[in-house]
């Protein structure tokens, strides 16, 4: 089941606007890398801690009457209410994964009473409840238009940085001036008089900012921010780490003293990178592609076979821009293919001998062939790579590299424990869904590491 990252709900006082908002964000850790939460549905329902009915049971919030009600009587759909991810009915491209739910009827909240919020997501399900206190609306309007039209404008580097929260206070921050968002342009519009004000930016899942900014206005015109990327954690074990842990595990046989249960370094490398191939094999994780161009009347095509261990499917592209979808055929047919001398456009094909056959054999010079199958793994290198399997299965690698060591090291019982822990996980990794590639040329796992 998909997990949820940066679980909980803020509260926002919008005084202006006499409302409360609540902001949640949701990411999907499950997936990988990690996405953020930008469908769906997601629901909220609003609960009194304090002045509890004579049951016992906290009071639900009406969404429609705008009061608490007694949890006995709250029956129907008024007491939910279904949030709005803050992108939707925009262009903006790049999404947020925060949503949020105003409450303009606050007659029924009570100055220092508690509450506690709750949010179920269509296919995340249940966010961790928030408890929170109101505590009133500040005494607040809304501040008058300045005279200059000022255009902040935030960038990351060279890039915008859109969809970013702006806040604009007085130098002190004691009174607000101004908010909103930026665009795709990373601008946000504002009318200000002439002053010194502090920006502040965020929060962000994709940005860190140096809050507060000073900002200096004597006359209308762009005023320029600069943000920083925020660097992502790693997901899964680095090629360096995997030989650092099979380094501990095996301390003892890589004394400088040599012998036939002696374990270098080289060997270490090569149990790795062995277990990788194997898991990455086993698994057919890593896809390929190849193109081959058409000459009139010939039938058989050499592909790479390092790049493509297996082809599982092959494309037949015109000139003009037309797909055909090739159907396999048994290999023992292409002397009959070749025999019966039919040409014209491929309907048909089979591999062999590191060749493509194609049946009729194609009668048109400059088509295209694209071929799809399985590949072979990027290499591990440097001890920064990273393998492409999903990162539940990196330690896989490196038990498979384990029982190599002990097999070295004549310990065959501790060999035959590791491999049919390794077996186990194989056996796992054909039921996960969350390891099958959304593609169309996803194809079964076979059975033998």
């Amino acid at each position: 089941m998909a997990t949820v990252d940066l679980q909980g709900i803020d509260i926002r006082v919008d005084a202006d606007n006499g409302q409360i908002l609540l902001y949640f964000s949701i990411i999907d850790t499950a997936a990988s890398p990690p996405v953020l939460v930008n469908s769906g549905t997601a629901t909220l329902r609003l609960f009194k801690v304090t002045q509890r009915p004579a049951s016992g049971r906290f009071r639900i919030f009406n969404w429609s009457a705008g009061t608490f009600d007694d949890p006995a009587d709250a029956t129907g759909a008024n007491y939910s209410t279904t949030a709005t991810h803050h992108n939707a009915g925009t262009s903006v491209t790049q999404p947020s994964g925060i949503w949020v739910v105003p409450i303009t009827s606050l007659d029924d909240f009570d100055v220092g009473a508690q509450y506690i919020a709750t949010v179920n997501h269509s296919t995340i399900g249940e966010i961790d409840p928030r408890w929170f206190q109101f505590d009133g609306l500040p005494e607040t309007t809304k501040p008058e238009e300045g005279a200059f039209a000022v255009t902040v404008n935030l960038k990351c580097g060279l890039a915008a940085a859109p969809e970013q929260l702006c806040i604009i206070r007085d130098n002190d921050e004691l009174n607000f001036r101004a908010g909103g968002y930026t665009d795709s342009d990373g601008n946000f519009e504002c009318q200000l008089d002439a002053g010194t004000y502090k920006v502040r930016f965020g929060p962000s899942l994709a940005y860190s900012f140096e809050n507060p900014y000073t900002m200096v206005v004597t006359a209308a015109g762009t005023k320029a921010f600069t943000c920083t990327a925020k660097v992502q954690p790693l997901r899964g074990l680095t090629y360096g780490r995997m030989k650092g842990m099979l380094q501990s595990a095996f301390a003892e046989y890589r004394q400088t003293t040599a012998g036939p249960k002696y374990i270098t370094e080289w060997m270490i490398e090569d149990w790795v990178r062995q277990g990788h191939y194997r898991l990455d094999a086993r698994m057919r994780w890593t896809r390929a592609q190849e193109d081959k161009t058409t000459t009139a009347e010939t039938a058989s095509y050499e592909y790479t076979v390092g790049d493509l261990q297996e082809i599982t499917e092959v494309h037949y592209i015109t000139s003009a821009g037309e797909v055909t979808l090739l159907t396999r055929n048994d290999p023992s047919d292409r002397l009959k293919w070749l025999e019966s001398g039919v040409s014209g456009t491929p309907t048909h094909w089979c591999a062999w001998d590191g060749a493509i056959w194609l049946t009729p054999t194609p009668n048109t010079t400059g088509d295209t062939i694209r071929l799809f199958g399985v590949g072979l793994p990027a290499p591990l290198d440097s001890d920064s790579d990273i393998p492409d399997l999903p990162a539940q299965f990196h330690d896989v690698i490196v038990n498979y590299a384990m029982a190599m060591a002990w097999r070295h090291v004549g310990k065959p019982d501790l060999e035959e424990a590791v491999l049919q822990a390794v077996e186990r996980r194989m056996n796992e990794a054909r039921w996960e869904p969350l390891n099958e590639r959304g593609d169309s040329r996803d194809m079964p796992r076979t059975t033998m590491l």
